[in-house]
């Protein structure tokens, strides 16, 4: 059954001279040719994201949006008629955003929180800013402490930063807890310090122990990747500039990077640590 608003696998038919047409179960949906991954061919599947072009009309993507049916996401304001407004929504079509699912006046340029759902008929998508009606507090029922957990960064207070988990709960990191302060609408990994009796989630970047060790692999890694293979940190860098670039303390830093090179994965200077290149 074909998913609108979200991911498919399907067949491609057809590549005509301007479009491709991808097989379904009900009538067949274009594609523009320019978004072919290369060396895909008639009769091979390919990932793409459905989406309605008009009312009647769907169409597929290969580019990802910013959130499917069911997730939240913080989107920008593009533009507003008399029964609504339209959200950036990460592809070359607008998300609508009805005025009655609306909880106060919004302005072009404004960065709102909203859920993703199906319309009334169930044949496309809209969005959906009463964004509390979707959260839940019987959060002990499906987590437990230890979990890891996707994050939607909320809001920034004395307390901490509140963070949207997993689609359904909120919860909070302490600001004890933060290095670097995330942004209105970034997407992390947590994990789940606590689970309060008042429903409420106690949330922290970083796994407790030798699990906050390899996860921060992973980090030093990826930012040595982006960085070409060297970065500029070591034993006498200052801990607010290894927060600054990794967004680790400086003791997990050490950790790290001296299981890194204890198995043969970086090496370490004066001037910083780099990857080893493979023979």
């Amino acid at each position: 059954m074909l998913k609108i608003g979200n991911y498919n696998k399907l067949k491609l038919k057809k590549i005509a001279k301007t479009c491709a047409w991808l097989e379904s179960e009900d009538k067949d949906i274009q594609l523009p040719k320019r978004e072919i991954p290369e060396g895909v061919k008639e009769g091979d599947e390919i990932r793409v994201f459905i989406f309605n072009d008009t009312k009647d009309t769907l169409r597929a993507t290969t580019m990802e949006p910013s959130a499917v049916v069911d997730q939240f996401a913080y989107m920008v304001v593009t533009s507003k008629t008399d029964f609504g407004a339209f959200l950036a929504w990460g592809i070359k079509k607008d998300l609508f955003l009805p005025e009655r699912r609306m909880i106060k006046e919004v302005k072009v340029g404004e960065k709102i929180l909203i859920r993703i759902i199906m319309n009334f008929e169930k044949d496309g998508v809209i969005a959906d800013a009463d964004w509390k009606r979707y959260i839940k507090e019987d959060q002990k029922e499906t987590l437990k402490e230890g979990d890891k957990v996707n994050l939607i960064a909320m809001d920034t207070t004395s307390l901490g930063t509140t963070v949207l988990v997993d689609n359904k709960y909120i919860g909070l990191v302490y600001k004890s807890e933060v290095y670097k302060t995330p942004f209105i609408g970034q997407r992390l990994t947590g994990y789940v310090l606590k689970l309060r009796e008042d429903g409420k989630i106690d949330i922290s970047f970083k796994r407790k122990g030798w699990n906050s060790v390899i996860d921060s692999h992973d980090i030093v890694l990826e930012a040595l990747k982006k960085a070409g293979g060297f970065l500029p940190l070591h034993d006498k860098s200052a801990p607010e500039e290894i927060r600054e670039m990794l967004n680790i303390s400086k003791k997990i830093f050490k950790k790290s990077t001296g299981n890194l090179y204890a198995n043969g994965t970086i090496n370490i200077t004066d001037k910083g640590i780099e990857l080893k290149k493979k023979k």
